[in-house]
């Protein structure tokens, strides 16, 4: 029980010091030669893996993202050259050591290799004399979709495409002519997809490029099996319903990142929550307006003027006098002596003005608009109230129109998340130096214990002998102790100094 607690109070690696220094004296000489022959075994390989690990080159890709043709192509240039590789990526990637990446690289670039396995205007020039038109012909083509089909490889999301051109032969009656038509087959990278301005790219670069070939002859699918053609037909219903669909939830989108920014401003990250629902119209209209204005005193447009006059005797008019008198039949008027009469109408029209109003409504007008908000804590009536007008006018609602703003407070589920940290994987150069470290401490151990335990023999074996010598030294006899006191006489009456200072120094060491 004292042993143990003894250990117990001790640092704990004196605690597994003394440990295994109990363990090792229990050995037999067997065994402990054993264990020190592993040891140094243990040693020698881990220093045999240092050097080797440190001596073995760094790979890197030489090219990455390769198609199998391609990368045989490149695979069998490096084997030719009698330069080590290593494939990577499914056999898509390609890794030489890292001292020759470049020089390999200028290298089969200068022999053209990779070729991508798709072949373009080169083939152009294998034409031979004896090809027949139709041979030219055939072999323009597929010039045509190996071009077409590094061009579409171009883009980021594009891993690989394969392009196929059909074009009729020409025929001298319209009725039977037909259309070019163009399919296009894209394998993307993953985590990527093509968007609708990418699509619409590739179909009017594809109708372009061929004779008599328009887009809606251009059918464009990946390898999932999706026709992403039909995103960029303008004559097709579902088409048009996405493009609709799509505006409204990046519109919706764009309003609740601007709200939840504001919010986030004055709450904290993550403290608020933002939904927006729009309403909108797609439908288009065009009106056209006359506004006639009148003019105050503007020019005279045109004028007619009509003058009549009559002077002699009798009627002052042929027709009589004007009255009810004049239209009573058998009646004429008649006067006696000179009479006259005159009669001017003027009619003037002035220039008025006219404007012309053309207007337009757009497709993808607003018609309603809801907006429901969430904030972590509490919120009293007045902090609401303020909410609720500033997403309000952030968002453009019209509350007259019916848009509706919500904003409530709750108290936000928080779990504990419990993240479990990912021990960082250690190189092989350190696992190998943290090794023969700790095959140095444990030699270091053993060969401790060793020396302590030769040094206790070694002083036990020496107070062993001491005491030995003690027991063996002899008994004087009467005859000799006479000789050495008479010795000791002479010597004290020779010199006496001298032999005061010889007791003095017995004296010192008893």
């Amino acid at each position: 029980m004292a042993s143990s607690s003894a250990l117990s109070a001790q640092p704990p690696w004196q605690a597994v010091r003394e440990r295994v220094a109990q363990t090792w004296e229990r050995l037999s000489p067997t065994a402990r030669w054993g264990v020190l022959g592993a040891a140094v075994v243990v040693l020698a390989l881990l220093i045999y893996g240092l050097i080797l690990a440190s001596s073995q080159p760094a790979y890197v890709p030489l090219f990455a993202d390769l198609s199998p043709r391609a990368a045989g192509e490149v695979a069998q240039v490096l084997q030719e050259q009698a330069i080590p590789y290593q494939l990577a990526d499914g056999g898509r990637t390609i890794l030489v050591p890292e001292n020759v990446v470049y020089q390999t690289r200028i290298q089969l670039a200068a022999q053209g290799i990779p070729s991508g396995g798709t072949l373009g205007y080169e083939l152009l020039n294998q034409n031979s004399l004896g090809m027949t038109e139709y041979e030219r012909r055939v072999r323009y083509v597929l010039a045509l979709q190996g071009e077409l089909a590094r061009t579409i490889e171009a883009l980021a999301p594009v891993r690989e495409a394969r392009v196929h051109i059909v074009q009729p032969q020409p025929s001298v009656f319209v009725s039977e002519r037909r259309p070019a038509t163009a399919s296009v087959l894209v394998d993307l990278r993953p985590g990527q997809d093509l968007d609708r301005q990418q699509v619409r790219a590739i179909v009017n670069l594809v109708a372009a490029s061929v004779e008599g070939l328009t887009t809606e002859n251009v059918t464009l699918v990946d390898t999932r099996g999706r026709t992403l053609s039909d995103m960029v037909r303008e004559n097709t219903l579902d088409a048009v319903a996405m493009t609709h669909l799509e505006l409204q939830r990046n519109y919706e989108m764009q309003l609740q990142a601007s709200v939840q920014t504001m919010l986030e401003q004055v709450f904290g990250y993550g403290r608020a929550v933002v939904r927006v629902k729009t309403q909108m119209d797609f439908s288009s209209s065009e009106e056209v307006a006359d506004e006639f204005l009148p003019v105050q005193g503007g020019g005279i447009r045109s004028e007619q003027r009509v003058e009549e006059r009559y002077e002699g005797e009798g009627s002052l008019m042929p027709g009589g006098v004007a009255g009810v008198e004049a239209n009573v039949p058998g009646y004429v008027a008649t006067t006696a002596g000179p009479s006259s009469y005159e009669r001017i109408d003027t009619i003037t029209n002035y220039e008025f003005s006219r404007r012309q109003v053309q207007r337009t409504v757009p497709p993808g007008r607003v018609t309603g608009l809801s907006v429901a908000v969430w904030v972590d804590g509490s919120l009293t009536p007045a902090q609401q109230a303020a909410i609720e007008a500033a997403v309000a006018s952030a968002v453009g609602a019209d509350l007259n129109r019916g848009d509706t703003v919500t904003v409530q407070a709750f108290e936000f589920s928080r779990p504990e998340v419990v993240q479990v940290a990912a021990e960082p994987a250690l190189p092989l150069v350190w696992l190998i130096l943290m090794g023969v470290l700790l095959a140095a401490v444990v030699g270091g151990l053993v060969g401790w214990s060793l020396y302590r335990r030769r040094v206790r023999e070694a002083e036990a074996e020496a107070a062993a002998a001491a005491e030995a010598e003690e027991e063996e030294v002899p008994a004087l006899t009467t005859e000799e102790a006479d000789r050495t006191l008479m010795r000791i006489r002479e010597l004290a009456l020779r010199n006496p100094k001298n032999f005061v200072e010889l007791l003095r120094s017995w004296l010192t060491e008893e």
